[in-house]
C-alpha cells in the first residue's frame, strides 16, 4: 500500500514537467489505493457469526447403479435377404429377447448370439419377410433385453 501512495504522490510531483504522464500515475496511484481504504465501512473483523460446527455427513449405503447401459457401436446393415448386421457394446451380460424394425411389423427371435457379454458384440439378426424396405434407407432396429433394457440400431437397408 505504501508503494501505491508514493506512486500517486510522485504523480503529483511530476504534474509540472508532464502532465499527461503524472496523470497515469496518480491515477493508477489512487486506483490502487482506494479499494484498500475502508471509506467508512466497519473493517470486518470487528463481526464475525458464530458458526457452528456439524458433523460430516455419513455416506449412505446403496447399491450403485450401472455406469452405462449398451449401446451401438458403428453401423449397421440391414440385406435383402433379411439378414441384419451390427455390432453392440455392453458393460454387463445380457440376453437378447428379440429384435424388431420400427415402423414395420418386422419382429425377429433368430438372434446369434442371442446374448451379449461384456465388450463387444458383432450380432446377426435375421428378418424373415423385408419386403416394403427401402433401399439406401436408414432403419432403426430395436433390441429388446432380459433386463428390460431397449437398445435401439441405425442400420442402412443396402
Amino acid at each position: 500500500m505504501f508503494g501505491d501512495i508514493l506512486l500517486a504522490g510522485l504523480g503529483v510531483l511530476l504534474f509540472s514537467v508532464s502532465p499527461l504522464i503524472s496523470s497515469v500515475l496518480i491515477y493508477v496511484g489512487v486506483g490502487r489505493v482506494l479499494p484498500k481504504l475502508s471509506l467508512g465501512k466497519p473493517p470486518q473483523h470487528y463481526y464475525q457469526p458464530q458458526q457452528t460446527l456439524q458433523p460430516p455427513p455419513q455416506p449412505q449405503q446403496v447399491s450403485a447403479p450401472r455406469q452405462s447401459v449398451p449401446y451401438q457401436y458403428g453401423y449397421g446393415r440391414i440385406y435383402s435377404n433379411g439378414i441384419a448386421e451390427f455390432t453392440v457394446y455392453s458393460p454387463y451380460k445380457a440376453q437378447i429377447i428379440k429384435a424388431s424394425i420400427s415402423g414395420t411389423s418386422y419382429t425377429t427371435t433368430d438372434i446369434a448370439p442371442n446374448q451379449l457379454n461384456v465388450g463387444y458384440n458383432n450380432i446377426k439378426a435375421t428378418f424373415i419377410a423385408n419386403q416394403g424396405l427401402i433401399l439406401n434407407t436408414s432403419y432403426t432396429i430395436q433390441l429388446y433385453l432380459s433386463d428390460g433394457q431397449i437398445v435401439d440400431i441405425q442400420a442402412l437397408y443396402s
